[in-house]
């Protein structure tokens, strides 16, 4: 959670939102959603837990999206550290931020 917490806090003045909710994981559950925002450009990682990683489904929204679900990404576990999580969340940044450059 303090990678999540630095890497919002790090791009909220450049208009950016980064939101991490781990409470149903934290509470003995599977779930853990990240909530990106730039602009009129969202995207939400709805990822559920198993044994070697977390499983992403992908929602983006948009001014002419109402809600485009993909699968998403897969962060495994093995090597997870705190400089793999800031690079998997600098990643979906650069691609939130590549989509709204591409809608104006």
């Amino acid at each position: 959670m303090p990678v999540a917490v630095e890497v919002a806090d790090r791009y909220a003045p450049k208009g950016i939102t980064v939101k991490m909710d781990a409470a149903n994981f934290l509470q003995g559950g599977r779930g853990i959603k990240l909530d990106f925002a730039f602009g009129e450009c969202q995207l939400r990682l709805q990822g559920t837990v198993t044994d070697e990683g977390v499983a992403f489904e992908e929602t983006r929204y948009g001014p002419r999206m109402q809600g485009e679900l993909t699968s998403g990404p897969m962060l495994r576990l093995r090597n997870l550290n705190a400089a793999v999580f800031r690079d998997f969340l600098c990643e979906r940044l650069a691609m939130l931020i590549r989509a709204a450059m591409r809608r104006n």
